[in-house]
């Protein structure tokens, strides 16, 4: 009888052994797919990540410009690939905002080029994107995160020399200014990594609805109009310079005895997204300038 009990505990030992064996393989299997649903699912939140983020450092550097005059700095900004305009900070004219560059004299128009635009944008846009790109949130989960660390004032802001180990593609931001907003493409690889996973995210776009375009042009038609003469009066003219829909604002300010004036080319229509009006701001020297144009 004994003999029979110590048999039925046996088998009893051998089938829970088993029972448990096979339920350590399936939680394990368990482990191993969730952790692949995961890591996909985390690459999904890193692509939204690494496009925010351009997003945010794209506006930045629009608004920069439009208060700049066309520089993210006028006396330049090696950080950013910025020479300026070459001139010393005596030579421009300060507002309680900053300073503004001449843009104007009475025989030169000094206006940046729309392609040198979007290559501000652009340096500005690969030398800031990596300190909004905060990856402790995906760390702190067990991901291993590699994104490009590169000093881009050594290689000159030279993007065919901007290469990472992680990927084969070499690190590029690129900007598109339209009328009506600025498209931005940019390759910045992300790696992650967990258990043995490796995921790639390498690319990011966005679009900026500020219609920095717009503003350039209506800038640029008017200092090409005020060039010939000494004196132009901006109000007798608000018609060439309005937009359709009416947005778009110029104001001047400055001293008529120096001959020194301030313009503000006021782009309203992003209140209407709830973000700030959108301002390109510069100087004129030697020239009587006068009037506003609103609405």
């Amino acid at each position: 009888m004994k003999k029979a009990q110590v048999t039925i505990f046996i088998i009893l030992g051998i089938i829970i052994l088993v029972v448990l064996s096979l339920l350590i393989v399936l939680v394990s299997k368990t482990i191993i797919i969730g952790g692949a649903q995961s890591i996909e699912e985390k690459k999904q939140e890193l692509q939204e990540y690494l496009q925010s983020c351009l997003k945010e450092t794209a506006e930045q550097a629009i608004y920069l410009i439009g208060s700049g005059g066309g520089y993210i700095n006028p006396l330049g900004s090696y950080k950013h690939g910025e020479p300026g305009d070459g001139i010393p900070a005596e030579a421009h004219m300060f507002i309680e905002t900053g300073m503004l560059p001449y843009v104007l004299t009475s025989t030169n128009i000094i206006l940046r080029s729309k392609e040198e635009l979007e290559n501000t944008i652009s340096k500005y846009v690969v030398a800031e994107l990596n300190n909004c790109l905060n990856t402790t949130r995906f760390e702190q989960q067990g991901f291993i995160v590699k994104k490009p660390n590169i000093d881009f004032e050594s290689i000159n802001f030279d993007f065919s020399k901007a290469l990472i180990p992680h990927s084969s593609k070499p690190v590029t931001v690129n900007a598109i200014i339209r009328d009506n907003d600025v498209f931005i493409k940019a390759i910045y690889p992300l790696l992650i990594e967990r258990s043995g996973q490796r995921i790639l995210v390498e690319e990011a776009f966005t679009t900026i609805p500020v219609r920095l375009g717009l503003v350039y042009n209506k800038v640029k038609q008017l200092l090409e109009n005020a060039l010939p003469v000494q004196i132009y009066d901006v109000s007798s003219n608000c018609a060439k310079y309005s937009s359709e829909d009416k947005l778009l604002n110029i104001y001047v300010y400055g001293d008529k005895l120096l001959k020194r004036y301030g313009m503000r080319f006021v782009d309203a229509q992003p209140l209407e997204r709830g973000q700030m009006p959108f301002a390109f701001q510069f100087a004129v020297k030697n020239k009587n300038i006068g009037g506003w144009c609103v609405g």
